[in-house]
């Protein structure tokens, strides 16, 4: 976030809520607590997807016995 504005935009397009019900009904710490928390996806970069890409990395995920 470049400004306190986009933080607050941000919240207020996420959840729908107005800005004057965030400034003043909604603690702080619980919108910046309830942003971190949020689920992302994160892609991996250079993954090897061929046949013997894809055996190695069960390999390596699973040789502890599993």
């Amino acid at each position: 976030m470049n400004s306190p504005w986009g933080y607050l935009g941000q919240v207020a397009m996420k959840t729908g809520w107005s800005l004057d019900y965030i400034l003043w009904k909604v603690n702080r710490v619980n919108i910046d607590l309830m942003l971190s928390d949020q689920p992302y996806l994160s892609k991996k970069k250079d993954q090897d997807m061929s046949k013997e890409g894809v055996l190695d990395f069960l390999k390596d995920k699973y040789k502890n016995g599993r």
